[in-house]
């Protein structure tokens, strides 16, 4: 279903005001893929998938101000094609401290236009992650890894010409962490550094930056 409030608009002439309602997205999915589990190497998952979203919406980069004032943007109507492959590895215990997981998708997605298909730049055509646990004595360090490909956002974005591109992603995003389970205890207590190289990256639009380096620390309980 389009999202609630959501509106198209098209502009066959300057000025043109011509309002009519997003229409509501069909999608269809396909996915093939096998899994296999080695003794000492791990599980190891390979998918392949196709999906086809007819009516999938999309960011014009016009604004408009709703009724309350507030600026918003228009959306419409795109058909999208999507191939792509998912590999999912996830390891045994090596010498009863480290574990991990490595997750990678490729893909690539062509925008149906008159009968044309256009390779389309809106969504990242690789995102690997994974993370690897050491865990010792009640102690666990864990580091969490992540790539996103570059891609257009140009959201909320001036453009010089209609045809500029503006791109986000392409960054690396590392976290790490330290927790302590207390001995017969359902507490923890942990720290975390999110973004350790102070990576300087949007997922969304430049106008809207992620945060930079962060630190938490908390107490996990179950009770």
């Amino acid at each position: 279903k389009a999202p609630d409030l959501s509106l198209k608009r098209d502009i066959p002439a300057p000025g043109d005001t011509l309002i009519t309602p997003l229409s509501d997205e069909k999608r269809f999915n396909i996915d093939l893929g096998f899994a296999k589990r080695f003794k000492d190497a791990g599980d190891i998952t390979v998918t392949g998938f196709y999906t086809n979203r007819k009516n999938a919406a999309q960011y014009t980069g016009i604004l408009y101000a709703d009724t309350l004032g507030v600026q918003k943007e228009y959306l419409t109507n795109v058909d999208l094609h999507t191939y792509g492959l998912d590999l999912v590895w996830k390891s045994s215990v090596f010498a009863d401290l480290v574990s991990g997981i490595i997750n990678a998708t490729f893909m690539r997605t062509y925008n149906l236009t008159n009968g044309t298909y256009v390779r389309y730049e809106r969504i990242p055509e690789t995102q690997i992650n994974g993370w690897v646990n050491f865990q010792k004595y009640g102690f666990t360090f864990s580091v969490f890894g992540k790539y996103v490909s570059r891609y257009i956002g140009d959201s909320f974005v001036t453009k010089s010409t209609s045809s500029q591109k503006i791109y986000v992603g392409d960054y690396v995003n590392l976290d790490l962490s330290l927790a302590y389970t207390i001995p017969d205890m359902p507490i923890s207590v942990y720290g975390r550094i999110i973004n350790v190289t102070d990576q300087k990256f949007t997922t969304v639009s430049p106008v809207y930056p992620d945060y930079g380096r962060q630190f938490s620390i908390g107490v996990r309980g179950t009770f």
